[in-house]
C-alpha cells in the first residue's frame, strides 16, 4: 500500500511541476482595460436586473406621485401619498431580491 501512495505521490509532484512549467512558458495575458458601465458598477447580468427593477419601481412611485398631484391640490394629501408609496416600493423591492 505504501509504494502505490507513493507512486501516486510522485505522479502527482511529476503533474504539478509539468504544469509549472506550462504556465511559466506561456505568456500572460495582457489586462483587459475596456469595461462596460461606469467604474466600480457592477456589470453581471443580475446587477442589470436588479438595476432593471430599481428604476421601475422608482418610474411607479413618480407616475403615483405625478397622479396624486393631479388629483388632489392639498400638498399634505400629497406628502402622504409619497411617503406610503416610497415605503412600500421599498417593501416590495425587499422582497424581490430575497426571493431571486
Amino acid at each position: 500500500m505504501s509504494k502505490q501512495k507513493a507512486a501516486l505521490r510522485a505522479q502527482q509532484q511529476a503533474n504539478r511541476e509539468r504544469r509549472r512549467r506550462e504556465r511559466a512558458a506561456t505568456p500572460s495575458r495582457p489586462r483587459q482595460d475596456a469595461r462596460r458601465g461606469r467604474p466600480g458598477q457592477p456589470t453581471g447580468v443580475r446587477a442589470r436586473r436588479s438595476r432593471r427593477r430599481t428604476s421601475i419601481a422608482v418610474a411607479l412611485v413618480l407616475l403615483l406621485q405625478l397622479g396624486a398631484a393631479l388629483w388632489w391640490r392639498d400638498w399634505a394629501a400629497n406628502l402622504a401619498v409619497l411617503i406610503v408609496s416610497a415605503a412600500l416600493a421599498t417593501i416590495v423591492l425587499g422582497l424581490l431580491r430575497r426571493h431571486r
